[in-house]
């Protein structure tokens, strides 16, 4: 697992090869892990990105752009599809959503893991942009050591 830093406040990136799939395939397909941006505070319910947040989205698309990445997957939440959507735009993907359910997170990690899964299959490079309290979960669920859960200010 390797950390890297981007210019323009982009604090957190996870690059993880996918265990299970390199076994299956013999490659090892690459997954790149990010916490959505800053949300607003207002609405409580579902808010979008913060000014702030809408920087660090630009930001990832910057330090994404040509890292191959040929699948982004995202929550229903306008947090994580707002923050994928500067990559996305540049990209011209549609991002695959896997809805989260705040009362079911073992079901979401498990969703998204199987959406990585099946695209890791067919030699995809992966973004997934997820939630603080399921982020540490899909990791551990890809195979890589369960990261320690991420204060609500890390980005």
């Amino acid at each position: 697992m390797r950390h890297l830093s981007a210019t323009r406040g982009l604090a957190f990136l996870v690059c993880l090869p996918i265990a299970a799939s390199a076994q299956a395939t013999g490659t090892r397909p690459t997954l790149f892990v990010v916490r959505h941006a800053e949300k607003d505070t207002i609405p409580h319910e579902n808010p979008p990105l913060s000014a702030a947040g809408r920087a660090r989205a630009d930001s990832l698309a910057v330090a994404l752009r040509d890292a191959g990445v040929t699948v982004i997957v995202t929550t229903q939440q306008l947090r994580t599809q707002q923050t994928a959507a500067p990559l996305a735009a540049a990209l011209h993907l549609t991002p695959v959503s896997v809805p989260i359910d705040g009362t079911k997170p073992d079901e979401h990690v498990r969703a998204v893991a199987d959406a990585v899964r099946r695209s890791a299959q067919h030699g995809e490079i992966v973004l997934v942009v997820d939630h603080q309290s399921t982020l540490p979960g899909i990791i551990a669920a890809l195979g890589a050591p369960k990261p320690a859960t991420m204060c609500d200010v890390e980005f």
